[in-house]
């Protein structure tokens, strides 16, 4: 059985310089964020990168970012909730029109 992903690219910074850690949700509503994911990677460009994994292909999930200070634990800030939708045909080649998509793995740009 295949298992899809999508990445998520997202900046978030702190006006005093602390530390982010990040958090990502998602699921099949927005009540129902029933997964989640804290490992991230920093990029050279200067985003976030972070994956959701273990989906349904032809799904839609709603999805967002939670970002905390460091040094305190304290919930710093969260994204607005986005949708994508996992689609691949025979082939794997289509996902949604808003996700750049790559064998059904795709970017969301936030």
């Amino acid at each position: 059985m295949n298992s899809y992903s999508f990445t998520v690219k997202f900046k978030a910074t702190d006006s005093e310089g602390d530390n982010l850690n990040y958090k990502l949700t998602w699921g099949p509503s927005m009540i129902e964020q029933n997964k989640q994911d804290t490992e991230y990677i920093l990029g050279e460009d200067g985003y976030v990168y972070m994956v959701a994994r273990d989906l349904e292909k032809i799904t839609e999930y709603i999805f967002r970012v939670w970002a905390y200070d460091e040094s305190d634990d304290k919930l710093f800030g969260y994204s607005d909730y986005k949708a994508t939708k996992t689609w691949c045909d025979g082939s794997g080649q289509i996902c949604s029109g808003f996700v750049d998509c790559n064998l059904c793995d795709g970017t969301r740009h936030m």
